[in-house]
């Protein structure tokens, strides 16, 4: 995904072709290491197949709440630390929304506003 070009961005992938422009745009909100992050997603349209699409993106996959390093650490911290899901799934959560276990491990940092979580 790191080596593409704008070339091969625009090309559908049902039917190939590169005849392409860009038909609309949506905001999608996914959790990643910095908290939870505001994504711009472009969507085209193809004038082959008469369709629209969006490419894949390196931030967040699709029709996922967490971008793609969040669920990187969720998975290397279950098979290197050898956790639960269950646990993983409490910890990487308390890492990514700042709120019950980071209190205890942060003590000198300020409380977050809960209208912000």
């Amino acid at each position: 995904m790191a080596q593409r070009t704008p070339w091969d961005e625009r090309q559908c992938p049902r039917c190939g072709g590169h005849e392409s422009w860009k038909h609309d745009r949506y905001v999608r909100h996914p959790w990643t290491l910095a908290g939870r992050q505001s994504v711009v997603v472009q969507r085209y349209w193809c004038c082959r197949c008469r369709r629209t699409f969006v490419p894949r993106s390196a931030v967040v996959a699709p029709r996922r709440w967490y971008g793609r390093e969040a669920q990187r650490l969720a998975i290397d911290h279950w098979l290197h630390v050898g956790s639960s899901l269950r646990r993983t799934a409490e910890h990487v959560r308390s890492w990514l929304g700042r709120q019950e276990r980071w209190l205890l491990w942060r003590v000198l940092d300020p409380v977050p506003d809960p209208a912000a979580r």
